[in-house]
């Protein structure tokens, strides 16, 4: 395997506080706080944070840390979220998923992997039905982060989202670019008989993962593999790569790689 960036990671870091909850919330069902209210004929946006969690968004957020948000909704996108999470040289200090769908014979609202995983690690969680909404970008801005992450979130992201932080978004995506943009780049890989495949970590631009590269690594694809086990692999080797580039790219020593013109 052969990765195109690489430095020391670190072991797990604390837990960082989330958002404040209602009034005499406590163990038991999570909270919900409405935080504008609805626009016409629009749901209701909701930020979850975990019980008995009665802090504002930042309180204990080390200051003189990077701080990251994270944008991410399927199981992908979950597995980098906690290994980015349990690193203690950055704060996440927001995860934004997609809406709950509703799942099952009695249409239940369905947590995404991404809300599972970081109340699972005590960070707040944000789900606006578009990432574009006025509302949701006022309340990046008001977080000021240096950085956003973003995996498998599931929607084009606005330029104005995009413009936020100060050292950009990146993009974990699984294929080893130009190649395989767009949806399902796994089960197209496996479907064209490759012999090898990886992930790229890319400065996203307001195309379809056309933003110049960061870093990449690559891994084989073995004779018994799936979409399931090349899925879970890559999810592991992208996780790996951005925890090892990050602090990198925040100290500026990573040069962003244009992707071929026309390609």
């Amino acid at each position: 395997r052969r990765s195109a960036a690489a430095s020391p990671e670190a072991p797990g870091r604390p837990r960082v506080p989330g958002a404040a909850v209602s009034p005499g919330a406590g163990p038991g069902p999570l909270a919900l706080l409405p935080i504008h209210p609805p626009s016409r004929g629009g749901p209701t946006h909701r930020t979850t944070c975990p019980p008995g969690d009665a802090s504002p968004i930042l309180a204990g957020v080390t200051p003189d840390l990077p701080r990251l948000v994270f944008l991410g909704t399927a199981a992908l996108a979950a597995t980098v979220l906690r290994r980015l999470a349990a690193d203690p040289r950055w704060s996440v200090v927001l995860a934004v998923s997609q809406p709950d769908r509703p799942k099952g014979r009695d249409l239940a609202l369905e947590p995404t992997p991404v809300k599972r995983a970081a109340l699972a690690a005590g960070l707040p969680v944000d789900q606006p039905a578009r990432a574009r909404d006025p509302g949701f970008l006022d309340r990046l801005r008001a977080l000021a982060p240096d950085l956003i992450v973003v995996a498998a979130y599931g929607q084009l992201l606005p330029q104005a989202l995009l413009d936020i932080p100060r050292h950009g978004c990146i993009n974990v995506h699984t294929s080893l670019l130009p190649a395989y943009r767009g949806a399902a780049p796994i089960q197209w890989a496996l479907a064209d008989g490759l012999a090898e495949t990886g992930v790229t970590l890319m400065l996203m631009d307001a195309g379809l993962d056309t933003g110049p590269i960061l870093a990449t690594d690559t891994t084989p694809i073995r004779d018994g593999d799936t979409g399931q086990s090349l899925h879970d692999r890559l999810a592991d080797l992208g996780a790996g790569l951005l925890v090892r580039s990050l602090p990198d790219h925040l100290a500026g020593r990573l040069t962003p790689r244009p992707q071929p013109a026309g390609a």
